[in-house]
């Protein structure tokens, strides 16, 4: 079975101060790591936000900083598997 897997990682942070959500640390791996390893499977991984991983496609919502339903649409857009 194909999948794609859709990573929101964007955002201000504002309610933690301007820190970069994906970027936080929790046993010495990265929320964007860990997620990353949790769709492992994936046929194509899609990033929205600002991360540059190799072999993901990376996009944004538009207008940036939309919020998360628009960044689910951002990463929709680019899915190609059937799930």
């Amino acid at each position: 079975m194909q999948w794609d897997a859709i990573v929101l990682a964007g955002g201000r942070g504002s309610r933690l101060g301007g820190v970069d959500k994906a970027s936080l640390e929790i046993d010495g791996a990265t929320l964007l790591s860990r997620a990353l390893t949790a769709v492992t499977g994936a046929s194509r991984t899609i990033i929205v936000g600002e991360a540059e991983v190799p072999g993901a496609i990376v996009v944004q919502e538009v207008p940036r900083f939309a919020g998360p339903a628009a960044a689910v649409g951002a990463g929709l857009a680019e899915v190609t598997a059937p799930y």
